[in-house]
């Protein structure tokens, strides 16, 4: 992907900053604990993500032959990527475009061929 001069001087980001989604994750989770280091069982709990969301994961994995340490980092990007959209929950756009950021490149349809 050929890289996009940007214009310093503009902002072309109308979502939250950091410093409010940091905020949010505090007040989602209770403590001061954050999507970078929130485990699997708090993202259950009350990250915003589904099982079938987290069952999809398990399925690409397979696939993928991906470790539980990048399943969760998976997780953790999705969560970020719907807080900067304001999204309550995870959706599956953010998801899906979670497992595109790897150096392997996710082949989507061959994955959802898989899947089916």
């Amino acid at each position: 992907m050929p890289l996009v001069p940007v214009a310093i001087d503009r902002n072309v980001h109308d979502g939250p900053s950091s410093y409010q989604v940091r905020a949010i994750q505090r007040e989602r989770y209770g403590k001061d604990v954050l999507n970078a280091t929130a485990s699997l069982n708090t993202f259950k709990e009350v990250g915003g993500v589904s099982k079938q969301q987290i069952q999809l994961i398990e399925r690409c994995s397979q696939k993928q032959l991906w470790s539980n340490r990048v399943q969760v980092k998976f997780l953790r990007l999705a969560r970020t990527i719907a807080d900067l959209n304001k999204e309550v929950i995870v959706t599956e756009e953010a998801l899906w475009e979670a497992m595109t950021y790897q150096r392997k490149p996710l082949n989507k349809a061959l994955v959802q061929k898989r899947l089916l």
